[in-house]
């Protein structure tokens, strides 16, 4: 089994290929899309009240 010396890279991708790292992503980020998505659903059901409402007027 060989050792990896200081002088080689500890990943190593065959030509043409790239290796996909883990990065780091700020909470404030990873739930924005969260956020947006129950900004719509607060519309949606503020419209479906307001259409209820005026069907029932």
């Amino acid at each position: 089994m060989p050792v990896a010396s200081s002088t080689q890279p500890l990943l190593q991708a065959t030509p043409g290929k790239r290796i996909a790292l883990p990065v780091r992503v700020e909470p404030k980020v990873f739930f924005a899309n969260e956020r947006t998505f129950l900004s719509w659903l607060n519309f949606t059901v503020l419209l479906g009240s307001l259409s209820i409402g005026l069907l029932n007027f």
